[in-house]
């Protein structure tokens, strides 16, 4: 995307200020907004979870169990980044399993977002443990093919990792 409708675009995202005659400005990303982001990201892959387990396959269940296996190499502060990666790994891999092709789209762009803000989408190495417990437990209600309760499990794991982020916002 050539550049200037890069900064448009990011500008849309309140990411930006546009100053006329003299270019662009980061704006920094208030507390609100960190906020906003992930009430939205709770709801988008609650939602991606709930379809999920509607219609999950065995091939599905294979898929996800692989990445639980693979997440556990990546415990310890010495693999933090490692541990970034494979956790936005997993939650891709839940948006695009969903049947929902808009709502993937929508739940990667607020990662995105996520990511403009924390630039590690907000695993803290004291959580990384923590987290990695928590889809276990995602994929488990996934398995038993109940949407509410897939559904609470990821939204359980969603608001710790907000209520993380949140708390350690000034830092960001």
């Amino acid at each position: 995307m050539p550049v200037r409708e890069a900064l448009i675009r990011l500008a849309q995202e309140d990411f930006l200020e546009m100053i006329p005659h003299v270019g662009a400005k980061v704006t920094k990303c208030s507390e609100k907004k960190l906020k906003e982001i992930h009430q939205i990201r709770i709801e988008l892959e609650g939602a991606a979870t709930r379809l999920l387990a509607q219609v999950i396959t065995e091939s599905d269940m294979k898929k996800l169990s692989a990445l639980i296996d693979e997440g556990k190499d990546y415990l310890g502060y010495d693999r933090l980044q490692e541990y970034f990666a494979w956790n936005q790994r997993f939650h891709y891999t839940i948006a695009e399993m969903n049947p929902n092709r808009t709502l993937e789209e929508y739940i990667k762009s607020i990662w995105s977002r996520m990511h403009l803000v924390t630039g590690d989408g907000g695993v803290t190495s004291w959580r990384s443990e923590q987290s990695y417990a928590e889809h276990i437990l995602w994929v488990d209600a996934l398995r038993l093919r109940d949407p509410a309760e897939a559904e609470r499990a990821c939204r359980r794991h969603c608001s710790v990792a907000a209520e993380s982020n949140l708390a350690s916002f000034p830092a960001y």
